[in-house]
């Protein structure tokens, strides 16, 4: 399997994810990064119409 490259940083990322708590595992888990903050918006883009 491939190396993952080493991360100093990275700005922001954003996407919906099903299980935060395991998505933020894998985080720490393949890519060494560290959990800082969080920020949860209950209305989808389908509901703004």
């Amino acid at each position: 399997m491939t190396q993952a490259p080493e991360l100093k940083r990275i700005h922001h990322v954003a996407y919906r994810c099903n299980d935060a708590k395991e998505t933020v595992e894998w985080y720490q888990r393949v890519l060494g990064m560290t959990y800082t903050t969080a920020f949860a918006e209950d209305i989808r883009c389908s509901q703004r119409l």
